[in-house]
């Protein structure tokens, strides 16, 4: 996962790396609906994975059949204008989901190439962490303090992620 952030952060635009992210939240959409699909359909647990093994199986054939592409790679440039627009997009709530593939795309610019690979890969940590631990903490919170904590709750967590970019921005620069 990393390692695959990594090569197109270095290797390709960030056009890209919002369809790779977009993909594999597809893949994790469609990933329970299929297995709760088979599981409906009499199919035991492992027809289900059978299932999902012949689909990642055809994803595998169709990569290592395009994989003459990957290698015809010409390194992206991004001048200035593409960073602050990136960054920039903070300021609309509802375009949040570009920011974390936009985030791994900007950081070999951003840390440089040769220490990008790690600082993704502290990224993934991050993101995982969070998807673990932000519902549970919610979910305790909206408990004790009701429902209505949810808009002070994300407003805190964008200003956050917010403060977080700033402060990698100011660091760089």
């Amino acid at each position: 996962d990393t390692a695959l952030n990594n090569y197109v952060a270095l290797h390709y635009y960030a056009m890209q790396m919002s369809f790779l992210h977009c993909f594999y939240g597809i893949g994790v959409s469609l990933s329970p609906y299929l297995m709760s699909l088979a599981l409906s359909e009499n199919m035991n647990w492992r027809k289900g994975y059978r299932t999902v093994f012949f689909i990642q199986m055809t994803i595998a054939v169709i990569t290592i059949i395009t994989l003459p592409l990957w290698k015809k790679v010409q390194t992206a440039q991004t001048d200035g204008g593409t960073v602050i627009s990136s960054l920039l997009s903070v300021r609309l709530v509802a375009r949040l989901g570009p920011i974390f593939p936009n985030m791994t795309y900007l950081t070999p610019k951003l840390f440089g190439a040769e220490v990008s690979q790690s600082v993704i890969g502290i990224q993934m940590a991050s993101s995982y962490l969070s998807i673990m631990l932000t519902p549970a903490f919610f979910g305790v919170l909206a408990q004790n303090m009701g429902i209505c904590c949810s808009v002070p709750f994300l407003s805190v967590m964008f200003v956050m992620m917010a403060g977080m970019i700033i402060y990698v921005k100011c660091i760089k620069s």
